[in-house]
């Protein structure tokens, strides 16, 4: 158990973190294989399937999901984005935690 000022130094550096993220994006970003359909592509004839980008995303929770494939050229960077907004939801939930616990502690005090 910690006490309150070490748990708002805990607090202060995990916000340090959070303002490094910057470009964050929802939703998940996945390699796919898959076959094109064109009629004489290498997919078809021979079954090499081709490399797919695929970013799937909603906003509001009872929204349908969204998908876009990405160009090769923008993988990389979704791919980073979505993992910001991963780091950024994990920090939040270390966030909130701690602030709990701040609550928590601030109560027993002033009972005693």
């Amino acid at each position: 158990m910690y006490n309150e000022k070490e748990l708002i130094g805990k607090r202060s550096r995990l916000f340090r973190r959070l303002m490094k993220l910057r470009d964050i994006i929802p939703g998940s970003f996945s390699v796919r294989r898959l076959r094109c359909g064109k009629p004489n592509c290498i997919c078809k004839r021979e079954g090499k399937l081709h490399t797919g980008y695929q970013y799937s995303y909603k906003i509001e929770p009872k929204q349908k999901p969204k998908t876009k494939m990405i160009p090769k050229d923008l993988a990389k960077q979704v791919e980073r984005q979505v993992a910001a907004n991963k780091e950024f939801k994990k920090i939040m939930k270390q966030i909130h935690e701690i602030n709990l616990e701040i609550l928590s502690n601030q109560i027993k005090n002033k009972k005693n």
